[in-house]
């Protein structure tokens, strides 16, 4: 949080960061401002919903990590190959 706070109280020195920079920095503020103004019973929502998409992410990070093949994974899961690659991608998307 001291970050950001740092970041608004020097907004000025931002012109120094590129395009690219200063578009994530505000995205991610605008982010946060959105969490920040959600109300007990949405601020509730969204941990819990966070809460599963990081215990699924570490859950494929482990069993990448272990080596367990897809097939493996398909056969347990219940999802074809190409289900859990497309779920693998949207999980790299959000992280990267």
């Amino acid at each position: 949080m001291d970050y950001w706070l740092y970041n608004l109280k020097h907004m000025e020195k931002l012109e120094s960061l590129l395009f690219k920079g200063q578009k994530a920095l505000f995205q991610r503020l605008e982010e946060l401002a959105r969490i920040v103004n959600m109300n007990k019973k949405e601020r509730d929502e969204y941990e819990a919903c966070l809460k599963v998409y990081r215990d699924n992410y570490n859950t494929w990070n482990y069993m990448k990590e272990a080596g367990v093949p897809l097939e493996v994974i398909s056969q347990y899961s219940k999802l074809s190959i190409s289900e859990i690659e497309g779920i693998l991608l949207n999980i790299l998307k959000i992280y990267i």
